[in-house]
């Protein structure tokens, strides 16, 4: 509201200097508008009217010479609005998989502690100890020759 105020009696300010400008210049002089071949039209104006339409006309000229430059500012900008959107989408989606992922190794480390309580709660014996891990340290290659022969598909 403040910024509204003061606009307001800025171009008030303006506009009471534009009419005290035209007052104080008000003598009519002549000026030539057009020369063409020896004749001359020229029109009586006061010198203030010339200087408040010389402003008028560069400050149209200058808005027409911004006008593509502005559209091209306000096209990139746009485009960088949507690009920061889609790396938003993007993050987003990742961190959901993120939490997924810790979801998932959390799941895993409990059944991994549950395992563990379970082997040292059923306490094996030493030999069958050394066993299975023998059987679980074993190569692929090794692992499938120790497998007995009801558990083998191939085998009928």
């Amino acid at each position: 509201m403040l910024r509204a105020v003061l606009i307001v009696l800025f171009l008030v300010v303006v506009c009471a200097y534009v009419a005290l400008f035209l007052s104080w210049n008000a003598t009519p002089q002549p000026v030539t508008m057009l020369q063409m071949s020896g004749s001359k039209y020229e029109q009586a104006m006061p010198i203030g009217l010339l200087f408040i339409v010389g402003v008028l006309v560069g400050a149209g000229a200058m808005a027409l010479a911004l006008w593509n430059p502005w559209n091209n500012l306000k096209a990139a900008e746009l485009q960088q609005r949507e690009l920061v959107q889609r790396a938003k989408s993007k993050l987003k989606s990742q961190q959901e998989k993120i939490k997924e992922l810790s979801r998932d190794l959390q799941e895993q480390m409990v059944q991994a502690d549950v395992a563990e309580t379970a082997r040292s709660a059923s306490k094996l014996s030493p030999e069958v100890e050394a066993a299975a891990a023998e059987v679980d340290s074993a190569p692929e290659g090794e692992k499938a020759d120790t497998a007995s022969p009801e558990d083998d598909p191939e085998v009928i």
